[in-house]
């Protein structure tokens, strides 16, 4: 009996492979340094596709992603279903062409066209709410990875728009490989789970949602179908937000946000040293603030948790020393505040306000896990830059006291 043929090699395993040879020859590794260099280079491999994912989403444009890694090195990882800013393992979780294959190479994705101009045509639909509908709804969108980039008045209209949808123990909300997809879900109470189906007809759990995330978000950004089928376990409520009413609200809003921040970075010398991919994923990152005049936005003494751009409007810097507090500077649209301490691990050296002489003061914030990984070819500069802003507080205080921004 003849043995069976080898099955065939993907092509994007070899595009890796390929690549894997390539740095081993580049590197002029060894056979004893060999086991160790795999290790290094597949994990940043694998980092480099999550942080593609992360910041590209919005616009199915992961091909674009320099050196994108198109295997999934780890067969046994659960596609991740729970839209979460809290952790960096959760992500939107790709729909594939094939639902039952999921143990096969995901494909890059490929979106629709979108077209901003197109998009704002569109009629969007408003749905009553009672005031505690709305209260509860605007506490539970910064916890949604997509609804995270939208500011206040984006979000009310986002909120606007959902529509509430009852349902019942056992009731399939998505199913996996329907290929019309109408709707994002928000769980607003019950207990849902999320299965995938293998070739093989096994049913796996990936997900559950207990009284809170969402989903079904990548059907409507991309032309795939379902991924995943979504199971109610527990009667509930979700909220419902139709496909093209997302496309003009978040992914709209989304392309608009992206263009206006990268306007707002190009005013920055800092980010000369980043290439306009590396700014395109800052842009992607920020997420919006505003603070009435007068208003507190950081405090002296604070731990930090990131750093500020200026939008519009000013700020103020002022420093309390042995119960003296004087002014160390203003900052208006391009400049940027609370890096410092992101940078040397202290405390707030400063207290920050929004002018008094502005209305609303717009910020675009950047937490900390976002500042360490997106601005390491910055921190040099800034760095050199602590010798100017200790020689401020020398020129308020005396030499005697150390500070560093913010």
């Amino acid at each position: 009996m003849a043995p069976a043929p080898d099955p065939p090699v993907p092509t994007s395993l070899k595009n890796v492979l390929v690549k894997f040879v390539l740095e081993i020859i580049k590197e002029n590794i060894g056979n004893d340094e060999l086991y160790d260099f795999g290790i290094k280079f597949f994990t940043e491999a694998k980092k480099k596709r999550k942080k593609a994912r992360e910041s590209w989403w919005l616009y199915g444009k992961l091909s674009a992603v320099e050196d994108q890694i198109e295997y999934d090195l780890d067969d046994d990882e659960s596609i991740p279903l729970h839209d979460s800013p809290s952790s960096e393992e959760e992500h939107p979780f790709p729909d594939v062409q094939n639902p039952g294959a999921l143990k096969q190479r995901r494909q890059s994705v490929r979106a629709e066209v979108y077209d901003p101009a197109k998009a704002q045509a569109i009629t969007v639909p408003s749905y009553p709410k009672t005031n505690e509908e709305v209260e509860r709804l605007m506490r539970m969108a910064p916890k949604i990875f997509v609804l995270r980039a939208l500011d206040h008045d984006a979000l009310r209209k986002v909120i606007d728009a959902l529509k509430r949808v009852d349902v019942f123990e056992k009731q399939d909300i998505i199913t996996q490989g329907d290929e019309v997809a109408n709707d994002f879900y928000i769980v607003d109470r019950g207990v849902f789970e999320a299965f995938v189906t293998n070739q093989s007809g096994g049913k796996r759990r990936v997900q559950v949602y207990n009284n809170e995330g969402a989903f079904g978000e990548l059907a409507l950004m991309y032309n795939q179908p379902r991924a995943a089928t979504v199971t109610a376990m527990t009667d509930g409520r979700l909220w419902a937000l139709d496909r093209q009413t997302f496309r003009v609200l978040v992914l709209n809003t989304a392309f608009q946000k992206r263009e206006g921040y990268m306007k707002m970075l190009a005013q920055v010398d800092l980010f000369q040293e980043l290439k306009n991919y590396e700014r395109q994923k800052l842009a992607d990152a920020l997420m919006p603030r505003v603070y009435k005049k007068g208003q507190k936005i950081i405090s002296q003494g604070d731990q930090a948790d990131g750093m500020y751009f200026v939008e519009s409007g000013e700020v103020v810097l002022k420093k309390m020393v042995d119960g003296e507090t004087k002014e160390l500077g203003r900052t208006g649209p391009g400049g940027y505040f609370g890096e410092r301490a992101l940078i040397t691990n202290q405390p707030r050296a400063a207290t920050v306000f929004a002018s008094g002489t502005h209305y609303e003061t717009k910020l675009a914030f950047l937490d900390k896990e976002a500042f360490e990984r997106l601005l390491g070819p910055c921190i040099d500069i800034m760095k050199r830059n602590e010798a100017r802003y200790q020689k401020q507080v020398d020129d308020l205080f005396g030499p005697a006291h150390s500070v560093h921004r913010s």
